[in-house]
């Protein structure tokens, strides 16, 4: 049991941090460019104005109503910033994620997904009988965890569950493929 603990602690602490890292490396590359439009407005005026000419246009706005777009960026650098990042780059600052929050999300998916699996290693004192259930209890919260995740993402919560369990399951066997392979390469076992 205290190996398996081990295992689920670095997996929360590896998963969430690959999660902030992943994050704020994405925060980070949109907040550059950001910054890099800022200093193409400020810089290159008429030619930002050009390229937002061409996108409105490609709207299918007239000549006329772009050019009324294109008088009140001059006026509203903020909005002509909102609108360069949306139109041209598809970034919207409000949507950036935060590092942090999506790091403890993903700490408490993994150890919710974690626990019930470890529970008959604790509860059953014969690991044969033990191992059978953990396969059937991992089994269960993949399908619940991919169920309630199709729920919230508006996805059919069967198909969800069925896709995440298939997911999860291929992990599985490859870590157990893994570690068949590799505990005679390193001679314990």
């Amino acid at each position: 049991i205290g190996a398996t603990l081990a295992a689920i602690v670095a997996a929360v602490v590896s998963m969430a941090l690959g999660s902030y890292l992943s994050t704020r490396t994405e925060v980070r590359y949109y907040q550059a460019q950001v910054h890099r439009e800022k200093r193409e407005m400020d810089d290159m005026p008429e030619e930002e104005l050009a390229e937002m000419r061409h996108i409105y246009r490609g709207y299918g706005f007239s000549e006329e109503e772009t050019e009324i777009f294109l008088s009140r960026f001059e006026q509203d650098h903020d909005l002509w910033l909102n609108l360069m990042l949306r139109d041209e780059l598809g970034i919207i600052p409000e949507s950036f994620e935060s590092p942090v929050k999506n790091a403890a999300l993903m700490a408490l998916a993994v150890l919710s997904g974690s626990i019930p699996p470890l529970l008959p290693n604790i509860i059953l004192s014969v690991p044969m009988a033990a191992f059978v259930w953990v396969i059937w209890l991992s089994a269960l919260t993949a399908f619940v965890l991919g169920a309630l995740t199709g729920q919230s993402t508006g996805e059919t919560w069967w198909k969800s569950g069925l896709s995440f369990l298939a997911v999860s399951s291929i992990a599985a066997v490859i870590g157990m493929g893994a570690g068949h392979f590799i505990t005679p390469l390193l001679g314990v076992g």
